[in-house]
């Protein structure tokens, strides 16, 4: 084996075979034949994972017998300092040549591209501006990687041949190509990315000029990167140098080898090969000693042969199809599930996980590029009390400390608003966590929101003094105490603007303190990354002149989230040796047990191509940058090194976000040779699926469940309601049971946008004030409307806090006047007001056997208005700021309030005097576009009468139905617009569970749910 070794500098690793774990066999076997000691070996792998991978290997193959392993480095993300050491280890006098520039460190380059940025163009924020310059910088490590020289942005857009949009594009490239490298060259810095190329360069010089005697492998990379190739090139032409391809597929046919695309999992090994000018059969396969089961071999052989007739290139593609012995590998070891939605991803893949975990040893790796899968994952675990490994970690936002830091901040870009107080005071680091806030939290903080800034809530708090009792407004004073005495100093910040750096140092005091400490804010697990981003973040905002400039608070709190999304926690927690969950890239040579490869979805694996801002895929070509197939390439040769894994598992989801998902174009070529070969397999319903579904599937038969029909006693069933109250009692009699019975009571959300009913309030009480302002003489109409519109500008200033929808209406308040002005005009031709907002009452007897307080019921409401008719008798008019009830449902009962306020005053509820004689009901669309409906002139004022009298009849047969023991307050569906009141109601009857509604919104449909209570209140026949 040695000599073959020898012999040739390039060998594969089959795919199927456990990459780290045969190169560590290989090379143990190596040093033992020529009695090498291993620290001498050099191995070079192109991720960190996979150099902590290939350490556990040898571990595994010593036995866990203590061993000096080779030196082990990372090649493709691999730091100067490492290649600093590699150079030095060497011993040779051309160090002493070497003069790389240090590089610049990663925020710090971003905060000056952002400057840059800023100066090209004044109205970019500082958050946006670090997001571009983050774009900026990653251009900065694609052009280095690929050996570009960033003076041919300059020439990349030809004035003819792109648009003005690209033209501007240009003039902030203008900042890599032109400002940037001056700006390095003052400071003695370089990027990142070119003094790694540099460095490597000068490794490969070094090693072609004085090779080496030690043993130098490079293994587990593909050449996607050049300099990276150059160096492998360099490497297998050593004397004792080896080059280790990864799944290398020696066997597939000449045809199919010379037409690969970018796309191909071969295609970069392919052009690896084509740069060494060494041909596909010069590579070796890596030699390592014969311990496997032959019948495993034969497994791996028949799944490299799946994969191959999977990947063929469109040329040749079909041209074979599946045998039977892929049919039987493919039945027995792969299984495909085809998820309903990500939820259910998640679930089956956490199944497939547990069913593994009873196999004792077996090692499960779930590979993934969707971070939100791997995070459901996680947690549809922790229900058997598994806790896998997520290598991924989490962005440093949404860590528990740096969330309470984020919530601060937030507190005061937003101005002390009522979510974002109550976010920082329920949080697990809040000090206030443990204090009762519910009243606080009720009256203070739930409803419209109060006005801005920590003034608001203050006046909010003393407006409450005359409307709650004294325990209750006690108790919200003391939390307002208590917080105002830890909000002082951020109360401060607030206003004005301030320096970033006098920000953060003032913000993170205040964290300590609000948080119980310094030992409690910097105590959690993610406090050594915290500290660390907040160390450079504060060396930053010292350091660079754009930095000391102030700004204010939001701008603040933008920049922050987007530096702290960027930066990345990972959790060190006990976890299940036997789990990981990886990323694509991740997983690059790591092969376990079992594979699950998950999100195979066009889009997700393989992605899309990631959006550049700075340039179109035209410009990325002509520049030299990498096509995107390329990637698609890298990504195709991840999924089939983990497919050639003894035990697989595909899955991916049917819909995203409840929009359908398109398969990934791997599993839709796997699917397609499926069926040419008359292989039938439904991947939408297996034993995987079907356990998964079992788990929380109710094992009881369903029966849909029927609406709640309380029937509660007699006695508590209420005797007064006002009109408006049993218009509700028609259209859901729950609504009632609830509210009157039960007393229970909508509790209002955050920053509750009450506009209509605000509207509602707003005018009436204008019109109040107007007509008592004008109830004596109506001035002329100019007058008349700037009285009218100087009226509602005094209430809008004495309104708490105005919702936003309010600056869009506002413009029609002087529609509004005119249209109030030009009818009151005319209606006071016949009519003059009399009284206004007036409150009455009729009390009847429910029934006329016995006479007692329980057998009455009390009608109430409050007029709008009641006016008088130069002819006599009373008209009485309602104000609506929406729409106004149809002549349909005012005859027929279903908006019974001004014929119910009618038989109020009829029968003497209200102080009038003259007489009760009600001549006509009035409904007044206050609006822009206002409109008036009098029931007199739409049914005559012979009907008039009836109504009323139709209205109290259905009245008392109303309260008779519901005054029955047996009589259930049964809620109805609702339809048309639904106000919140009512939408809180109707969940309280669980009403999505058993509401079946069906058709259009219309009014037809409304009438008819009205007439389904109608129907329901009048099982005696009488008409309600």
């Amino acid at each position: 084996m040695g000599e073959q070794m020898d012999r040739s500098g390039l060998f594969t690793i089959p795919s199927g075979h456990n990459f780290l774990k045969s190169l560590a066999a290989g090379l143990l076997s190596y040093a033992d034949q020529y009695h090498i000691d291993l620290p001498i070996i050099r191995v070079m792998l192109p991720t960190r994972r996979a150099v902590r991978g290939l350490r556990d290997a040898f571990i595994t193959q010593k036995k866990n017998v203590p061993t000096l392993l080779p030196r082990i480095h990372p090649l493709g993300d691999v730091d100067a300092e490492e290649l600093d050491f590699t150079i030095a280890g060497l011993g040779l006098t051309e160090l002493d040549q070497l003069d790389i520039p240090p590089a610049i460190s990663t925020l710090e380059r971003q905060f000056i591209l952002a400057q840059l940025i800023r100066a090209k163009d004044s109205s970019i924020g500082h958050a946006q501006s670090l997001s571009l310059a983050k774009d900026l910088a990653t251009l900065l490590d694609q052009s280095h990687t690929e050996g570009l020289a960033l003076s041919g942005l300059k020439s990349l857009v030809p004035q003819e041949d792109f648009a003005d949009h690209w033209q501007n594009i240009l003039k902030f490239l203008e900042i890599i190509s032109d400002a940037w490298p001056k700006i390095l060259e003052t400071r003695g810095q370089i990027d990142p990315a070119l003094r790694r190329a540099l460095l490597m360069n000068h490794l490969s010089t070094i090693w072609r000029d004085h090779p080496p005697e030690t043993p130098i492998i490079a293994a587990g990379s593909t050449g996607s990167v050049p300099t990276t190739a150059q160096l492998m090139k360099i490497v297998s032409q050593l004397p004792r140098g080896m080059v280790i391809l990864p799944g290398l597929d020696l066997e597939m046919d000449e045809f199919s080898w010379k037409n690969l695309d970018d796309t191909h999992p071969q295609r970069t090994m392919k052009n690896l090969l084509d740069s060494f000018e060494i041909e596909r059969s010069a590579v070796k396969i890596w030699p390592t000693p014969s311990t496997q089961h032959p019948q495993k071999h034969s497994d791996q052989a028949v799944r490299r042969q799946l994969i191959r007739e999977m990947m063929r290139p469109a040329e040749s593609f079909g041209s074979q199809k599946l045998t039977p012995a892929i049919e039987t590998n493919l039945k027995q070891n792969i299984t495909i599930c085809e998820a309903m939605n990500a939820r259910e991803e998640s679930q089956i893949i956490a199944t497939m996980i547990r069913f593994e975990l009873q196999t004792p040893h077996q090692t499960i790796c779930l590979v993934t590029p969707d971070r939100q899968l791997a995070a459901r994952v996680t947690t549809a675990l922790k229900r058997w009390g598994i806790e896998a490994d997520d290598s991924a970690g989490e962005s440093l936002s949404q860590t528990c400390s740096g969330q309470f830091f984020l919530h601060v901040v937030t507190l005061i870009a937003e101005n002390f608003s009522p979510l974002a107080l109550l976010q920082l005071i329920k949080h697990p680091l809040s000090i206030f966590k443990d204090l009762d806030f519910s009243n606080f939290e009720k009256h203070v903080l739930r409803g419209p929101a109060p006005a801005k800034g920590w003034q608001g809530i203050i006046s909010r708090i003393n407006a409450l003094n005359s409307a709650l009792n004294d325990p209750i407004f006690s108790d919200i004073l003391k939390i307002k105490e208590s917080l105002e005495t830890a909000l002082a100093p951020l109360i401060e910040l607030s206003t004005n603007l301030h320096n970033p750096l006098e920000l953060l140092q003032k913000i993170l005091k205040q964290c300590e303190i609000m948080s119980g400490g310094e030992d409690v804010f910097w105590g959690a697990e993610e406090s050594d990354s915290l500290s660390h981003f907040f160390s450079k973040f504060l060396q930053e905002c010292q350091n660079l002149a754009d930095m000391t400039i102030a700004m204010s608070i939001a701008e603040f709190a933008d920049m922050l989230r987007v530096l702290m999304d960027q930066e990345i926690h990972r959790a060190i927690q006990p976890r299940n040796p036997r789990i990981v969950i990886l990323g694509q890239m991740e997983s690059r040579l790591i092969q376990h047990d079992v594979m699950i490869l998950s999100s195979l979805n066009e889009g997700t694996w393989p992605a899309e191509p990631a959006h550049d801002p700075w340039m179109s895929r035209m410009m990325r070509k002509k520049y030299g940058l990498s096509p995107p197939a390329r990637t698609i390439g890298l990504a195709a040769h991840d999924f089939t090194e983990g497919l050639a894994a003894p035990r697989v598992y595909l899955t991916r989801s049917i819909k995203s976000e409840g929009t359908e998902t398109v398969p990934s174009r791997w599993l839709q070529r796997l699917s397609t040779l499926i069926k040419s070969s008359n292989f039938a397999q439904n991947w939408s319903d297996n034993e995987i699926l079907n356990w998964t579904r079992q788990l929380d599937k109710s094992h009881s038969p369903y029966f849909k469940p029927l609406p709640p029909s309380p029937c509660p006693p007699v006695a508590l069933r209420p005797r007064q309601l006002s009109a408006t109250s049993i218009e509700k009692w028609i259209k859901n009699p729950y609504h009632i049971y609830a509210q009157k019975i039960l007393k229970l009571k909508r509790i209002k959300s955050i920053d509750e946008d009450e506009i209509f009913s605000d509207r509602g309030t707003f005018l009436h009480e204008v019109l109040e004030e107007f007509i008592t302002a004008t109830r004596d003489h109506l001035p002329p109409k100019i007058e008349a409307v700037e009285l009218f519109k100087s009226l509602a500008r005094q209430r809008l200033q004495k309104l708490e806090q105005v919702s936003p929808h309010w600056h869009y209406w506002w413009p029609k308040i002087d529609l509004i006047a005119d249209w109030v002005v030009e009818q009151e005009q005319e209606w006071r031709t016949h009519a003059r007001p009399y009284k206004l907002e007036e409150s009455g009452a009729y009390e009847f007897a429910i029934s006329d056997d016995f006479a007692d307080d329980k057998n009455r019921f009390t009608l109430t409401a409050k007029a709008d208005r009641i006016d008088r008719l130069k002819t006599g008798g009373f008209a009485i008019l309602d104000y609506k700021s929406g729409s106004i009830p149809t002549q349909k449902k005012i005859k027929c009962g279903h908006s019974p309030q001004l014929a119910l306020e009618a038989l109020i005053l009829q029968k003497g509820g209200y102080e009038v005097s003259g007489g009760t004689e009600v001549k006509d009901l009035i409904y007044w669309k206050v609006a822009a576009e206002g409109e008036a409906l009098s029931c007199t002139d739409k049914f005559g004022a012979e009907n008039l009468e009836c109504l009323i009298n139709e209205a109290e009849d259905g009245l008392k047969n109303l309260v008779r139905f519901f005054d029955d023991p047996s009589t259930p307050y049964t809620p109805l569906p609702l339809l048309g617009r639904i106000y919140e009141d009512e939408r809180g109601y109707a969940h309280l009857a669980r009403m999505g569970e058993w509401a079946v509604m069906g058709g259009e919104n219309s009014e037809e449909n409304e009438d008819d749910i009205s007439s389904a209570a109608s129907a329901q209140n009048n099982e005696s026949g009488e008409n309600a």
